[in-house]
């Protein structure tokens, strides 16, 4: 009895498994033996998780990088040792320095009880309002079906920019692909496989595809501003919006996420990794609408004004870029960057509401714009010429805000100067080549694409955008970290779980009921 026990807890112990040179260092061993064991009453084990850090110094002679080789080891513990005593008992077999996590008895703490009665209240509220259905426009914020059937119909007026629906749901589902290939890393067995695909010119859409927000951002700035212009003139109309637009975006996270400003706190304060991306789309909404304002009587003051906080955006995410040598975009690289870089980065450049006023600043230009002209005349020589140097310069711009980080991807290295410009300049070319190919399409060019971006089944997906797009990281991380041991990554795989999460993303599959 003695010696099956023993042998259980030692085939539970995590063993070097195959693809290693692919960076298979998960030794999860089996965490149902473990449990067996203790349903057994035969050892009273709980199991563990314990990363080995192994210097570089010794895995490569001569590696420039400082972070530390992570093996994971999954070991079966006595569950009456506490922290200090299973850290000695592990530097009993191993001289490196240990991280040690173990399995918990999940108890609700009080902040969850409090977040948890606060959202009872907040459904109970909801229900409330839909069976009485009180006729204050308050309660009517909170009515489900009025909501729903708003959040789903496909009624679209005549002259909007059905087009824009599309490039939204498009660049949404580009961008959860792209997520799943980077977030999917510290759960995959085999981790070389995202530092593989680094070199080639089809994977590099997937690894630098933080300007795809930029251009939800410009979208959203456009549509905003087509909507509204000419129609707000008082002060009492806009604090109307603004509230309207504030409960519909109103997230149910922490008192940051609450007052949209979870950007303020640096990237690691915010609640998901995307959580920024709802607080700047508040925060520019308030500044957008006085600028909507303004352009109603002087519309020549306003479009210099947005100018210059464009230059301004543009110069200062240059200056910041430069002076502190910053990646110019969170990408993989084949060498990997220091972590405090990549935060400096972040911070500075990517949640920072000045560096990223350029697409939003781009998106109420066009949208003025639009409102003010006709279109483009084909008959007109001119509106010929206009319309081909607009299509080049759009497709240029899309390529080099694609492409050209590739060398970068691969080497780690390139000229300051640069990278600089990439890092200032990219973010509002991209938006100005996507609104570009929007205005062309709206106005007769590419006839088949736009017949297919203005598909009515677009219209309520894209309602749902910015709230799939916080839903879909919680999903992902819980597809991959709910496996008892890591995946084996493939391009096939990756693309099956994209759509399963696109698919399983509750907002997508209330747009997507008849």
């Amino acid at each position: 009895m003695v010696k099956q026990k023993i042998g259980k807890g030692w085939d539970s112990l995590g063993k070097p498994a195959a693809g290693v040179s692919d960076g298979n260092y998960y030794w999860l061993g089996d965490y149902e033996l473990c449990s067996q064991l203790r349903k057994e009453e035969k050892f009273d084990g709980q199991y563990c998780r314990v990363e080995l850090e192994i210097p570089d110094a010794l895995v490569e002679e001569g590696c420039p990088q400082t972070d530390p080789l992570a093996i994971v080891l999954g070991v079966c513990m006595p569950r009456s040792c506490n922290d200090d005593q299973l850290h000695k008992l592990i530097q009993e077999y191993s001289p490196y320095k240990t991280v040690i996590d173990c399995e918990l008895d999940v108890h609700f703490s009080i902040p969850s009880i409090i977040v948890l009665a606060t959202l009872a209240l907040w459904v109970a509220l909801q229900i409330s309002a839909t069976f009485f259905s009180p006729e204050s426009w308050i309660w009517m914020c909170l009515n489900i079906k009025i909501n729903t059937r708003r959040a789903l119909s496909t009624k679209r007026a005549p002259e909007s920019l059905h087009a824009l629906h599309g490039l939204e749901f498009i660049t949404f589902i580009w961008f959860i692909t792209a997520m799943v290939y980077n977030l999917m890393q510290p759960y995959i067995e085999n981790v070389a496989f995202s530092y593989d695909s680094v070199p080639y010119v089809t994977a590099h859409p997937t690894n630098n595809y933080s300007y795809l927000v930029d251009g939800l951002l410009a979208l959203s700035a456009l549509y905003t501003t087509y909507l509204l212009y000419g129609e707000v003139t008082t002060v009492k109309d806009i604090l109307q919006v603004l509230a309207k637009t504030l409960v519909e975006r109103c997230s149910r996270s922490w008192w940051k996420n609450l007052l949209f400003i979870n950007n303020l706190f640096g990237v690691k304060d915010t609640c998901v990794d995307f959580g920024y991306v709802v607080s700047l789309e508040a925060q520019y909404f308030v500044p957008l609408i006085v600028l909507i304002y303004l352009a109603r009587s002087r519309l020549f003051t306003a479009k210099i004004i947005a100018i210059l906080l464009l230059s301004l955006s543009i110069s200062f995410s240059f200056y910041r870029a430069f002076i502190e040598s910053l990646p110019p975009a969170p990408l993989l690289t084949a060498e990997p960057i220091a972590p405090e870089r990549i935060e400096q980065m972040l911070n500075a450049l990517v949640i920072s509401p000045l560096t990223r006023a350029s697409p939003t600043i781009v998106g109420f230009l066009f949208g003025v714009c639009m409102w003010n002209e006709d279109g483009v005349k084909y008959k007109d020589i001119f509106g010929k010429l206009f319309t081909v140097i607009m299509t080049l310069f759009s497709a240029f711009a899309a390529l080099f805000v694609m492409f050209s980080l590739l060398p970068f991807a691969t080497s780690s290295a390139g000229h300051p100067l640069f990278l600089a410009f990439y890092a200032a300049f990219h973010r509002p070319l991209w938006a100005i080549s996507l609104l570009s190919f929007l205005y062309l399409s709206h106005h007769g060019s590419f006839a088949w694409i736009h017949a297919i971006l203005t598909w009515r089944i677009f219209s309520p997906l894209s309602k749902l955008t910015w709230i799939a797009l916080i839903v879909a990281e919680p999903i992902i991380l819980f597809i991959f970290s709910a496996l008892n041991r890591p995946s084996y990554a493939t391009n096939w795989s990756t693309e099956m779980c994209s759509d399963n999460v696109n698919l399983v993303d509750p907002n997508n599959l209330k747009a997507l009921i008849p």
